[in-house]
């Protein structure tokens, strides 16, 4: 998987959510993966994959798995609240 052990020194902030009873953890991206998934056709959709993360900061879905991977609108909307605390708007954070 993609990112699953961070680099030496990297802390990814995570704060967990619970959506229809399961206990999710959002992280926050680092700016390489800003600038990577910024590129992508569904812009929404790979941040969020992106930022899923365990209690420690590691990724759970990787790059291959984007295009598999489906929110349910109550996963979707709670999940995305969450990454625009932790990251901000997507769009100002790429510029800076």
């Amino acid at each position: 998987m993609v990112d699953m052990f961070l680099k030496e020194n990297q802390r990814r902030a995570v704060k967990p959510v619970v959506i229809d009873g399961e206990k999710i953890y959002v992280g926050e991206l680092f700016m390489d993966e800003f600038r990577k998934y910024s590129k992508m056709d569904d812009v929404d959709q790979a941040f969020l994959c992106a930022c899923l993360c365990d209690e420690n900061g590691r990724r759970l879905i990787d790059d291959e798995q984007f295009g598999k991977f489906a929110f349910r609108k109550s996963q979707y909307d709670a999940i995305l609240e969450v990454f625009k605390e932790l990251n901000g708007d997507s769009e100002e954070t790429v510029k800076n």
